[in-house]
């Protein structure tokens, strides 16, 4: 009789397999209390980590694919670069502790920036993969519209209502409206910010002029991270 590879391949847990060993899990009486929190580790925490550690897998291998078929470079130069190797060494870990896809593209795009721009600095890259852990996605929205608010707009199809003065707030508020009762999140994001060495200092309250309000607030510091986190744009 002819097996197919498919049938020596073990069955795929499905959420009703993972419910049914939850409850027995439950019902059951394990003397051993260590080895009960372990057993119902593996059978919630487990599985995602695995499905993310794989889906990465193939984001990355994806990303390699593109790097050497339209970017054309090298794979051994790739496999010598050891900055290349500990940004996606690094970048593995991150995005396996995240669910948000803003994020994981981020990681992405530093993987292909760090093999299109092999003589970039690993501190400044390992700094960089640092923010992308700690920072919320919010982070990255707010930095991005403060590098050009005027741009963002355009770019977003919103307009940019014209008035004498105003303050900060009014306008990404304006940007971002399901952020009008979040004072306090975006507040500290900017604060953030502005520690990191990403935004000038300035007050999100301030009055300032209408010129003012349409000015870039990044850094050059913060322009650098933007690049390096956004997907490059020269193609071979």
């Amino acid at each position: 009789m002819n097996i197919s590879e498919n049938e020596l391949k073990p069955p795929k847990k499905n959420l009703e397999d993972t419910s049914y060993e939850v409850t027995k899990f439950l019902g059951s009486r394990i003397p051993v209390i260590g080895k009960t929190i372990g057993d119902l580790f593996d059978i919630l925490i487990t599985p995602p980590i695995e499905r993310r550690r794989d889906e990465w897998r193939n984001k990355v291998s994806e990303t390699l694919k593109e790097l050497i078929d339209i970017r054309q470079i090298d794979l051994k130069n790739l496999s010598d670069n050891e900055s290349f190797i500990d940004t996606v060494l690094h970048t593995s870990l991150i995005a396996v502790r995240t669910s948000q896809t803003e994020k994981k593209t981020a990681l992405r795009n530093a993987i292909s920036n760090a093999a299109i721009n092999p003589s970039l600095d690993i501190t400044q890259i390992e700094l960089f993969l640092h923010w992308i852990d700690i920072f919320t996605v919010w982070h990255l929205k707010i930095l991005k519209f403060f590098q050009s608010p005027i741009q963002w707009y355009m770019q977003n199809d919103k307009h940019f209502t014209e008035r004498e003065s105003g303050s900060l707030n009014v306008i990404l508020i304006t940007a971002f409206p399901e952020l009008k009762d979040k004072s306090t999140v975006y507040n500290q994001i900017f604060k953030d910010l502005i520690t990191y060495g990403l935004i000038g200092e300035i007050k999100l309250g301030a009055m300032i002029s209408e010129n003012g309000l349409k000015e870039k607030r990044s850094t050059d510091l913060g322009d650098e991270f933007l690049k390096f986190i956004e997907e490059p744009t020269s193609k071979v």
